[in-house]
């Protein structure tokens, strides 16, 4: 089988994780490929000997304040490397499944594009978390994607730039994929997201969307997403209408592997269709009062108050149930009893976020029967 090349942009810090995340890359049998700066290379190099390294000839310092790589320049590398099926993935996402994973990526990528989202884990020693809504990390395509991208501004971790990856190919008629089972994993980190660079790259993206002329392929979502940014530059409902939008519009696959199944904790496709279901809610939501921004973060405020109670409702019953198993006043016959009846009835009812405690119970009690 051809090489598939995943190109990334390893950074000068945290170099551990990444090292650990970029070999999970490489025992599934990809090739690597960093576009970096002469600095940063120079710093990297002894570190990520089976990298290979790419010189950028410019950066976004001027731009985003940080040494970060452009979009088109990492597509560019790819392209003269010239490999039929090829990615692009943040260099700290753990890439964790089967043998067989490379193989089912080339048949899935080969006519078009696939896209997935993370799990935001606290360590790669339990592998329960927080699937991540907001955005995606992951990317495989056919080569021949490439050169229908419009000339751009966007850079590798910086915001919109996932939104921008797989749009365009949809909008250009490939056949876009969404792979929904969790195989990308990420170790929580405090974050400095910068509001003014999140306004300057959306501000970029409606812009170049516009400029590209692409919501002609789209639909009424989208030229609505296009329209609200056009009125009001309300980024965050802009934001949440091309993510819906693109999830959408994406064909969902599941990747069925034995080791995985095993061994990971996976988004199943009733978790999947519930999380969608949510979004549509909050998206219908915005759209009804998109033109009153005194509505629209009153809606935003009753949605999270919400989910705080259910939360806290939640962590009630966890409580309980763990109090019960340490004091070890129940057998574990009876314990798999209460968390049959109880956990069974809501875990497939709400988001990955919320069952995450629930999830991570039952793997303690099903640790305990094997003891």
């Amino acid at each position: 089988m051809e090489d598939v090349i995943i190109a990334t942009s390893i950074a000068p810090g945290k170099i551990e994780l990444q090292q650990s995340a970029i070999s999970s890359w490489l025992k599934l049998g990809f090739k690597v490929l960093s576009v970096n700066t002469r600095r940063e290379i120079d710093l990297l190099l002894s570190d990520f000997p089976l990298v290979k390294f790419v010189e950028a000839e410019r950066d976004a310092s001027a731009v985003a304040g940080k040494p970060y790589i452009y979009f088109d320049d990492v597509l560019r590398a790819l392209q003269a490397e010239g490999p039929a099926v090829c990615g692009i993935i943040n260099s700290d996402i753990h890439l964790l499944a089967g043998a067989g994973f490379t193989e089912y990526i080339v048949e899935n990528a080969f006519d078009g594009f696939i896209f997935g989202s993370r799990v935001d884990v606290d360590s790669l020693d339990f592998m329960y978390g927080e699937h991540y809504e907001e955005g995606f990390d992951f990317f495989f395509f056919n080569a021949e994607v490439i050169p229908v991208y419009p000339a751009s501004d966007f850079c590798i971790g910086v915001p919109w730039w996932d939104y921008w990856a797989p749009l365009v190919p949809f909008l250009k008629g490939y056949p876009v994929k969404q792979l929904a089972t969790s195989v990308a994993f990420h170790v929580k980190h405090p974050t400095k997201w910068s509001a003014e660079l999140h306004e300057k790259f959306g501000d970029k993206f409606f812009n170049r969307f516009v400029e590209a002329d692409l919501f002609a392929y789209g639909d009424e979502n989208l030229t609505t997403a296009v329209d609200i940014y056009k009125s009001s530059s309300d980024f965050a409902l802009g934001s949440i209408l091309i993510s819906n939008f693109i999830r959408q519009k994406a064909k969902i696959i599941f990747y069925e592997d034995s080791v995985l199944a095993d061994n990971k904790p996976g988004v199943d496709a009733h978790q999947y269709v519930a999380l969608i279901h949510k979004l549509l809610i909050y998206e219908k939501s915005f759209m009804l009062c998109r033109h009153d921004s005194a509505a629209r973060l009153e809606l935003i405020h009753q949605a999270n108050k919400q989910l705080e109670d259910k939360e806290l409702a939640y962590q009630g019953v966890i409580s309980d149930m763990q109090q019960s198993l340490a004091d070890m006043q129940l057998s574990f016959t009876e314990m798999q009893q209460m968390y049959t009846q109880i956990i069974e009835s809501i875990k497939h009812s709400y988001s990955w976020k919320l069952t995450a405690p629930l999830r991570w119970l039952g793997d303690k009690l099903s640790r305990a029967k094997a003891k």
